[in-house]
């Protein structure tokens, strides 16, 4: 979403906070940007977890995180 529609949605929210005095948190808009923010969050703390949990797991079975099969001129092919 571009500013300009940013600016757009705050004002149409404050226009009808403060204007007609109706809640916001009974908006199916709003909830649904706070549900995606927190589904969001979720997955890019998951990540970090799945990437520690793999790097754990290869640094205490001294393993390399990958092995080099070949080398063919100036490319690598990895396996």
């Amino acid at each position: 979403m571009s500013r300009p529609d940013t600016d757009r949605v705050w004002f149409h929210f404050t226009t009808i906070k403060l204007a007609f005095n109706l809640p916001l948190r009974d908006r199916p808009l709003l909830l649904l940007a706070i549900l995606l923010i927190i589904f969001g969050v979720q997955l890019i703390t998951m990540g970090i977890i799945g990437e520690l949990a793999i790097r754990n797991y290869y640094e205490s079975q001294n393993k390399q995180t990958y092995v080099i099969m070949e080398v063919s001129g100036d490319m690598l092919i990895l396996a």
